[in-house]
């Protein structure tokens, strides 16, 4: 095996071990991350719906006075 082989061995190796040792600590960022969109998108929906109940016809007086 010649050294420049054996090198790309062993970085090839060391990157397998690294994505290894830190593949937990991705699947929980990701799992984290893809909770808070849910969130976010749940709160969005709910404001939204909020504010599709409210009845605006007031502002058409406010806007008269002005």
């Amino acid at each position: 095996m010649t050294p420049s082989a054996s090198k790309k061995l062993d970085i090839s190796l060391l990157n397998k071990t690294l994505f290894r040792l830190a593949l937990p600590r991705l699947v929980l960022r990701s799992v984290v991350v893809l909770i808070c969109v849910i969130l976010w998108i749940m709160v969005a929906q709910w404001i939204l719906a909020f504010g599709a109940k409210q009845d605006y016809c007031f502002l058409s007086n406010v806007i008269q006075l002005t």
